[in-house]
């Protein structure tokens, strides 16, 4: 018996909505993955949410292709880098442990991105609200959490890194949850009036006093970074006196941090780091434990063999020495891929440097990456993979960039689609910041980025973007 056009249409927002939920739960679980319950669950809610979606409409697969033909040049993008993955397997020390890297980390979450992508432009009005309104539940708590644990667990005090209890990785991976709550407080911030934005203003001040409780120097920047973002992207008046005016505040408060820092302890002295980068820069990788505490059981021989009357705390210093062996290795042949993903560097870069080697860091007590996550995708997919990446990035921020989005959005007619565009994008650009000073997210996040790339990738296909009410 033929399904009538009826059943059909309720058939397939059925299908829509399930999805969406099984979409949203998996977001809202996926933090818990490795300490409650397996990664297995939401990986597998995804795939079914994937299966009864594609039950629902796979007749429109004509309608479909076309949306994904929309965002080519981002999909090409994403196949360079999965190629460029597969390359880096011949250079890499663990081929089998980068062969499931690229399984967690590229082609699972690609998936998921072109999931997120589709279910997204199949939304109305409607569905759009609903969706914005499930992942700020899904990531709302995350603040909440970290807070909480910020006085519960360590009474208020500056110094203790709060995050979400029972988390599997430490504080510092924990800031990707931080950055897209905050980025979609402050696109509420931007779209709506009255009491809405009271409310709006309200939750960007708890999602940054989130990141300041978690304690990451690199999650405080992320997060002033991303309250300078709207003003860069958006459309207001005076735009070229106001960014101006904001360059001269940013650049006066640096001097001021730079001045005030002089007297504070190693790891927030500015002022002794910037007079001292410049030596330190130029040593030798494994020479530079001579500016921190070092001893024979965790620092390479060249370090001991002087001492130096500089000195530098010890994590922005091993920092700063993988960085440089990165950098040196990439130098050595920089279209070569040396194994993918950051948790391979510590095999992949002894594989290029000895430990003995002047240009290994000086550093055993290993780190699982090189706390650099931008020069790290270089170092594991070499220059084309790593310009794929670029490209990629580039592309979502031009064409977020071209929308021309007022500051002041509450003319819009689709608030949801604006939102979801800005605050994804905005929590992107914090990502980018934070993984200039270390790798995130892990597998989990991983996911949990890719659908919201897929989201973001939807939002800024239509063309009617701009009208207003």
């Amino acid at each position: 018996m033929p399904i009538k056009p009826l059943e059909s249409s309720a058939f397939k927002t059925t299908a829509l909505y399930i999805s969406l939920a099984l979409v949203i739960t998996s977001i809202a679980i996926l933090p818990f993955s490795y300490s409650v319950v397996s990664i297995k669950l939401p990986v597998n809610l995804l795939f079914i949410a994937f299966g009864v979606f594609a039950l629902g409409f796979w007749r429109e697969y004509r309608g479909l292709g076309r949306a994904l033909g929309g965002i080519w040049f981002a999909l090409v993008c994403l196949l360079v880098v999965i190629i460029m993955a597969y390359i880096s397997l011949f250079w890499a020390v663990d081929s089998r442990a980068t062969l499931q890297a690229i399984r967690q980390y590229l082609l699972e979450p690609s998936l998921f991105l072109v999931l997120g992508f589709l279910l997204t432009t199949r939304l109305d009005d409607r569905g759009l609200r609903l969706l914005l309104i499930g992942l700020c539940l899904a990531l709302s708590y995350h603040p909440i959490a970290t807070i909480w644990d910020f006085f519960a667990n360590g009474g208020g005090r500056f110094g203790y890194r709060a995050m979400l209890p029972g988390y599997h990785t430490p504080q510092t991976v924990y800031v990707f949850y931080l950055l897209f709550p905050l980025g979609l407080a402050l696109g509420f911030s931007m779209m709506v009036s009255g009491i809405k934005r009271a409310v709006a203003f309200g939750a960007v001040l708890v999602c940054c006093a989130a990141l300041i409780a978690n304690g990451g120097r690199f999650a405080i920047l992320a997060g002033v970074a991303m309250l300078l973002v709207p003003f860069l992207i958006c459309s207001y008046k005076y735009k070229r006196y106001i960014l101006l005016g904001l360059s001269i505040l940013v650049c006066s408060l640096g001097l001021l941090l730079y001045v005030m820092s002089k007297n504070w302890e190693a790891r927030y002295n500015f002022y002794s780091m910037v007079q001292n980068f410049s030596t330190i820069w130029h040593t030798n990788p494994a020479q530079m434990g001579q500016f921190t505490y070092c001893d024979e059981s965790f620092c390479s021989p060249h370090s001991l063999d002087e001492r130096s009357n500089i000195q530098w705390e010890y994590s922005s210093l091993a920092r700063l020495s993988m960085l440089k062996s990165t950098l040196l290795a990439i130098a050595q042949n920089p279209f070569r891929p040396n194994g993918y993903h950051f948790q391979q560097f510590p095999q992949n870069i002894t594989k290029i440097f000895l430990p003995d080697s002047l240009y290994y860091p000086f550093t055993h007590r290993w780190h699982a990456h090189n706390h650099n996550y931008i020069i790290s995708l270089w170092f594991e997919l070499g220059f084309i993979g790593f310009g794929a990446v670029a490209a990629f990035m580039l592309y979502i921020f031009a064409q977020w960039y071209a929308k021309k989005l007022p500051l002041n959005g509450v003319h819009i007619v689709c608030k949801p689609r604006a939102i979801l565009l800005c605050g994804v994008g905005i929590g992107l650009f914090g990502l980018i910041v934070s993984n200039l000073f270390d790798c995130l997210p892990v597998r989990d996040g991983q996911i949990v980025l890719f659908l919201l790339l897929g989201i973001m990738l939807a939002t800024i296909t239509p063309k009617d973007y701009n009208a207003i009410s």
